[in-house]
């Protein structure tokens, strides 16, 4: 969905400047709702469901989610969790770090978002799905099982993309 374009300011007619500012100012706060709404949105029904509100989408058993981080600890849990894991993603400013990764297969992988807004890791064949990993340090972790090669994505901005490389 589009914003339609503002028309410039007509500085030369002091009566259209003002409707014409409200007019930019309200399309501004509408692109921004709809920018930031739905991914709080989205972020709070995953928040719901990992604490047990919401029946809609159980955490697979090979997954573990939640507001506290995959430890449930917090900063000093996830820290622990963290080297558990044999491989770790990081988002950090709309981007997966790294965005490719080689691990063996039965592996755990670990992924903690840092940025600010709510995530997904999502397999595009459907193998794996961390559900909404919100932002500010929340945390998931996987395992994928079998060898081959996943392309993975975030169901909030599809345009983030990686791809883990699973060996025997």
């Amino acid at each position: 969905m589009t914003t339609p374009p503002t028309p410039p300011l007509d500085h030369d007619d002091p009566g259209a400047s003002g409707a014409a500012a409200r007019r930019h100012l309200a399309l501004a706060v509408a692109g921004a709702a709809r920018r930031h709404l739905v991914p709080l949105a989205v972020a709070a029904a995953g928040v719901a469901s990992a604490v047990g509100l919401s029946a809609c989408s159980p955490t697979p058993a090979n997954m573990s989610h939640g507001p506290l981080g995959a430890s449930g600890l917090g900063p000093v849990g996830q820290e622990q969790a963290v080297r558990a894991a044999q491989a770790v993603i990081y988002i950090r400013s709309e981007q997966y770090v790294p965005s490719t990764l080689h691990v063996k297969a039965g592996s755990n992988i670990l992924v903690v978002n840092n940025d600010r807004d709510s995530h997904s890791v999502t397999a595009t064949n459907g193998s794996f799905n961390t559900g909404v990993i919100a932002g500010g340090g929340d945390d998931a972790s996987f395992r994928v099982k079998k060898p081959g090669v996943y392309h993975f994505y975030d169901q909030m901005d599809p345009l983030m993309r990686g791809i883990i490389y699973v060996s025997r």
